[in-house]
Protein backbone atom coordinates (compact mmCIF):
# COMPACT_ATOMS: atom_id res chain seq x y z
CA UNK A 1 0.00 0.00 0.00
CA UNK A 2 1.30 3.51 -0.83
CA UNK A 3 3.22 5.45 1.95
CA UNK A 4 1.10 8.45 3.01
CA UNK A 5 2.85 11.82 3.59
CA UNK A 6 0.74 14.94 3.31
CA UNK A 7 0.63 15.37 -0.60
CA UNK A 8 -0.13 11.65 -0.62
CA UNK A 9 -2.74 12.18 1.86
CA UNK A 10 -4.24 15.37 0.03
CA UNK A 11 -4.72 13.40 -3.01
CA UNK A 12 -6.48 10.79 -1.03
CA UNK A 13 -8.54 13.25 0.42
CA UNK A 14 -9.49 14.35 -3.04
CA UNK A 15 -10.66 10.98 -4.05
CA UNK A 16 -12.25 10.64 -1.01
CA UNK A 17 -14.87 13.52 -1.77
CA UNK A 18 -14.94 11.87 -5.61
CA UNK A 19 -16.07 8.65 -3.62
CA UNK A 20 -12.80 6.46 -5.43
CA UNK A 21 -11.03 5.87 -1.67
CA UNK A 22 -11.47 2.19 -0.72
CA UNK A 23 -12.24 1.23 3.21
CA UNK A 24 -8.83 0.53 3.83
CA UNK A 25 -7.35 3.91 2.20
CA UNK A 26 -10.34 5.75 4.04
CA UNK A 27 -9.25 4.03 7.62
CA UNK A 28 -5.21 5.04 7.12
CA UNK A 29 -6.08 8.67 5.59
CA UNK A 30 -9.09 9.14 8.89
CA UNK A 31 -5.57 7.73 11.46
CA UNK A 32 -3.44 9.79 9.03
CA UNK A 33 -4.97 13.39 10.00
CA UNK A 34 -5.90 12.46 13.60
CA UNK A 35 -2.27 12.81 13.81
CA UNK A 36 -2.05 15.78 11.79
CA UNK A 37 -4.69 18.62 12.69
CA UNK A 38 -3.30 21.42 11.18
CA UNK A 39 -3.71 19.58 7.74
CA UNK A 40 -6.75 18.21 8.48
CA UNK A 41 -8.08 21.34 9.52
CA UNK A 42 -6.66 23.18 6.61
CA UNK A 43 -8.61 20.62 4.53
CA UNK A 44 -11.53 21.13 6.17
CA UNK A 45 -11.32 24.86 5.31
CA UNK A 46 -12.36 23.66 1.52
CA UNK A 47 -15.04 21.13 2.96
CA UNK A 48 -17.62 23.28 2.84
CA UNK A 49 -16.77 25.03 -1.01
CA UNK A 50 -16.77 20.73 -2.18
CA UNK A 51 -20.03 20.53 -0.97
CA UNK A 52 -21.75 23.71 -2.69
CA UNK A 53 -19.97 22.60 -5.82
CA UNK A 54 -21.13 19.12 -5.68
CA UNK A 55 -24.74 20.30 -5.28
CA UNK A 56 -23.60 22.20 -9.00
CA UNK A 57 -23.07 18.77 -10.87
CA UNK A 58 -26.20 19.05 -13.09
CA UNK A 59 -24.90 22.81 -14.20
CA UNK A 60 -24.61 22.97 -17.79
CA UNK A 61 -22.59 26.66 -18.17
CA UNK A 62 -23.30 28.47 -21.40
CA UNK A 63 -20.35 29.51 -23.87
CA UNK A 64 -20.69 33.27 -21.99
CA UNK A 65 -20.70 31.65 -18.37
CA UNK A 66 -17.11 29.85 -19.60
CA UNK A 67 -15.71 32.64 -20.54
CA UNK A 68 -17.07 35.20 -17.97
CA UNK A 69 -15.52 32.41 -15.17
CA UNK A 70 -12.21 31.80 -17.23
CA UNK A 71 -11.72 35.60 -16.77
CA UNK A 72 -12.44 35.51 -13.04
CA UNK A 73 -10.41 33.06 -12.34
CA UNK A 74 -7.40 33.72 -14.58
CA UNK A 75 -7.74 37.21 -12.69
CA UNK A 76 -7.56 35.59 -9.47
CA UNK A 77 -4.95 33.05 -10.50
CA UNK A 78 -2.80 36.06 -11.71
CA UNK A 79 -2.64 38.00 -8.67
CA UNK A 80 -1.49 34.74 -6.85
CA UNK A 81 1.54 34.40 -9.14
CA UNK A 82 4.34 35.50 -6.14
CA UNK A 83 2.97 31.90 -4.80
CA UNK A 84 5.54 29.33 -5.53
CA UNK A 85 3.93 25.70 -5.72
CA UNK A 86 4.44 22.24 -6.47
CA UNK A 87 2.53 20.94 -9.28
CA UNK A 88 1.13 17.58 -9.71
CA UNK A 89 -0.94 15.48 -12.14
CA UNK A 90 -4.06 17.13 -12.96
CA UNK A 91 -6.76 13.94 -12.41
CA UNK A 92 -8.59 13.32 -15.97
CA UNK A 93 -11.73 13.40 -13.43
CA UNK A 94 -11.29 17.40 -12.70
CA UNK A 95 -10.80 18.46 -16.42
CA UNK A 96 -14.67 17.64 -17.17
CA UNK A 97 -16.23 20.27 -15.24
CA UNK A 98 -15.47 23.84 -14.12
CA UNK A 99 -16.64 22.98 -10.72
CA UNK A 100 -14.28 20.57 -9.91
CA UNK A 101 -11.21 22.70 -11.73
CA UNK A 102 -12.60 25.04 -9.45
CA UNK A 103 -12.85 23.06 -6.23
CA UNK A 104 -9.11 21.56 -7.58
CA UNK A 105 -7.21 25.26 -7.56
CA UNK A 106 -8.34 25.19 -3.95
CA UNK A 107 -6.88 21.82 -3.35
CA UNK A 108 -3.59 23.33 -5.28
CA UNK A 109 -3.61 26.14 -2.88
CA UNK A 110 -3.34 23.89 -0.02
CA UNK A 111 -0.42 21.77 -1.17
CA UNK A 112 1.61 24.94 -1.69
CA UNK A 113 1.14 26.18 1.43
CA UNK A 114 2.26 22.69 2.59
CA UNK A 115 4.98 22.35 0.45
CA UNK A 116 6.80 25.90 0.87
CA UNK A 117 7.10 26.85 4.73
CA UNK A 118 5.62 29.75 6.04
CA UNK A 119 4.44 30.93 9.17
CA UNK A 120 2.77 28.94 11.89
CA UNK A 121 -0.48 26.64 11.16
CA UNK A 122 -2.92 29.09 12.40
CA UNK A 123 -1.42 31.73 9.75
CA UNK A 124 -1.75 29.31 7.19
CA UNK A 125 -5.32 28.58 7.49
CA UNK A 126 -6.46 32.19 7.91
CA UNK A 127 -4.28 32.27 4.48
CA UNK A 128 -6.36 29.56 3.07
CA UNK A 129 -9.75 30.26 4.53
CA UNK A 130 -9.02 34.23 2.28
CA UNK A 131 -9.11 32.47 -0.56
CA UNK A 132 -11.52 29.94 -0.47
CA UNK A 133 -13.67 33.51 0.43
CA UNK A 134 -12.28 34.95 -2.88
CA UNK A 135 -13.06 31.46 -4.56
CA UNK A 136 -16.84 31.22 -3.13
CA UNK A 137 -17.01 35.25 -5.10
CA UNK A 138 -16.29 34.24 -8.29
CA UNK A 139 -18.76 31.03 -7.95
CA UNK A 140 -21.07 33.63 -6.66
CA UNK A 141 -20.56 35.40 -9.48
CA UNK A 142 -21.07 33.40 -12.39
CA UNK A 143 -23.78 31.40 -11.01
CA UNK A 144 -26.01 34.95 -10.43
CA UNK A 145 -26.43 35.37 -14.17
CA UNK A 146 -27.45 31.49 -15.06
CA UNK A 147 -30.93 31.83 -16.48
CA UNK A 148 -32.33 29.06 -14.05
CA UNK A 149 -33.87 30.52 -11.06
CA UNK A 150 -32.29 27.78 -8.82
CA UNK A 151 -28.83 28.32 -9.59
CA UNK A 152 -29.54 32.34 -8.97
CA UNK A 153 -30.87 31.14 -5.88
CA UNK A 154 -27.35 29.09 -4.85
CA UNK A 155 -25.23 31.92 -5.72
CA UNK A 156 -27.60 34.67 -3.82
CA UNK A 157 -27.44 31.41 -0.85
CA UNK A 158 -23.32 31.78 -1.39
CA UNK A 159 -23.10 35.05 -0.82
CA UNK A 160 -25.15 34.99 2.36
CA UNK A 161 -22.85 32.46 3.57
CA UNK A 162 -19.34 34.55 3.15
CA UNK A 163 -17.83 36.01 6.57
CA UNK A 164 -18.15 39.36 4.56
CA UNK A 165 -19.13 40.87 1.31
CA UNK A 166 -17.40 43.23 -0.01
CA UNK A 167 -18.84 46.13 -2.42
CA UNK A 168 -19.45 43.93 -5.74
CA UNK A 169 -21.31 40.92 -3.74
CA UNK A 170 -23.76 43.99 -1.81
CA UNK A 171 -24.11 44.98 -5.82
CA UNK A 172 -25.21 41.97 -7.01
CA UNK A 173 -27.58 41.71 -4.31
CA UNK A 174 -28.63 45.08 -5.33
CA UNK A 175 -29.28 44.14 -8.38
CA UNK A 176 -31.09 41.04 -7.85
CA UNK A 177 -33.37 42.36 -5.68
CA UNK A 178 -33.98 45.12 -7.88
CA UNK A 179 -34.81 43.49 -11.29
CA UNK A 180 -34.50 39.44 -11.07
CA UNK A 181 -37.91 38.54 -12.45
CA UNK A 182 -38.25 35.35 -10.17
CA UNK A 183 -40.11 36.37 -6.87
CA UNK A 184 -38.05 33.40 -4.87
CA UNK A 185 -34.56 34.97 -5.96
CA UNK A 186 -35.65 38.62 -4.78
CA UNK A 187 -37.01 36.99 -1.41
CA UNK A 188 -33.66 35.33 -1.16
CA UNK A 189 -31.65 38.40 -1.82
CA UNK A 190 -33.54 40.43 1.11
CA UNK A 191 -32.37 37.72 3.62
CA UNK A 192 -28.99 37.86 2.41
CA UNK A 193 -28.62 41.75 2.56
CA UNK A 194 -29.97 41.39 6.04
CA UNK A 195 -26.86 39.43 7.06
CA UNK A 196 -24.67 42.45 6.04
CA UNK A 197 -27.15 45.15 7.69
CA UNK A 198 -24.19 46.45 9.12
CA UNK A 199 -23.15 47.65 5.92
CA UNK A 200 -24.28 51.16 5.22
CA UNK A 201 -25.02 50.62 1.23
CA UNK A 202 -26.84 47.02 2.74
CA UNK A 203 -29.21 48.98 4.50
CA UNK A 204 -29.42 51.60 1.85
CA UNK A 205 -30.51 49.19 -0.78
CA UNK A 206 -32.98 47.16 1.27
CA UNK A 207 -34.59 50.71 2.39
CA UNK A 208 -34.87 52.36 -1.17
CA UNK A 209 -36.21 48.96 -2.66
CA UNK A 210 -39.63 49.48 -0.16
CA UNK A 211 -41.14 51.54 -3.14
CA UNK A 212 -39.25 50.06 -5.83
CA UNK A 213 -41.35 46.34 -5.32
CA UNK A 214 -44.42 45.33 -6.96
CA UNK A 215 -45.09 42.28 -5.58
CA UNK A 216 -46.83 41.70 -2.38
CA UNK A 217 -45.24 38.87 -1.21
CA UNK A 218 -41.89 41.00 -1.15
CA UNK A 219 -42.96 44.15 0.10
CA UNK A 220 -44.91 41.69 3.07
CA UNK A 221 -41.01 40.67 3.36
CA UNK A 222 -39.37 43.56 3.14
CA UNK A 223 -41.82 44.72 5.68
CA UNK A 224 -40.73 41.88 7.90
CA UNK A 225 -37.05 42.81 7.33
CA UNK A 226 -37.23 46.45 8.40
CA UNK A 227 -39.52 45.81 11.62
CA UNK A 228 -36.90 42.76 12.19
CA UNK A 229 -33.96 44.84 12.10
CA UNK A 230 -35.70 47.88 13.95
CA UNK A 231 -35.45 50.44 11.09
CA UNK A 232 -36.85 53.16 11.63
CA UNK A 233 -35.63 55.33 8.31
CA UNK A 234 -37.95 53.14 6.50
CA UNK A 235 -40.97 54.29 7.53
CA UNK A 236 -40.77 57.61 5.23
CA UNK A 237 -40.68 55.16 2.49
CA UNK A 238 -43.66 52.55 3.84
CA UNK A 239 -45.66 56.12 3.73
CA UNK A 240 -44.65 56.55 0.33
CA UNK A 241 -45.30 53.16 -0.89
CA UNK A 242 -49.43 53.32 1.13
CA UNK A 243 -49.92 55.85 -1.04
CA UNK A 244 -49.56 54.46 -4.58
CA UNK A 245 -53.43 53.56 -5.59
CA UNK A 246 -52.57 50.09 -7.14
CA UNK A 247 -51.21 48.72 -3.33
CA UNK A 248 -53.01 45.43 -2.50
CA UNK A 249 -55.44 46.47 0.68
CA UNK A 250 -54.19 43.30 2.68
CA UNK A 251 -50.76 44.56 1.97
CA UNK A 252 -51.53 48.24 2.91
CA UNK A 253 -52.58 47.13 6.02
CA UNK A 254 -49.67 45.14 6.96
CA UNK A 255 -47.37 48.26 5.80
CA UNK A 256 -49.46 50.38 8.18
CA UNK A 257 -48.94 47.90 10.68
CA UNK A 258 -45.39 47.92 10.67
CA UNK A 259 -45.25 51.78 10.54
CA UNK A 260 -47.10 51.35 14.03
CA UNK A 261 -44.39 49.48 15.46
CA UNK A 262 -41.52 50.63 14.01
CA UNK A 263 -42.67 54.29 15.76
CA UNK A 264 -43.08 52.73 18.38
CA UNK A 265 -39.46 51.23 18.86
Amino acid sequence: MQALDEITAIEWWMDHLAGVLDEAQERELRDFLRGHPALSAELKVHEETWNQLSALEGLEPSPAMDTKFEAALQGYMAADTGRNRRSFRVPFWFQAHWQMALAFTMVGLAIGYLVVPRGDANEQISQLSEEVLEMKKVMMLTLIEQPKAQERIKAVSIASELEDADEKVIEVLAKTLATDDNINVRLAAIESLMKYWDRPEARQVLVSSITQQASPLVQVAIADAMLALREKEAINEFEKLIDDQELDESVKMKIENTIDQLRSI
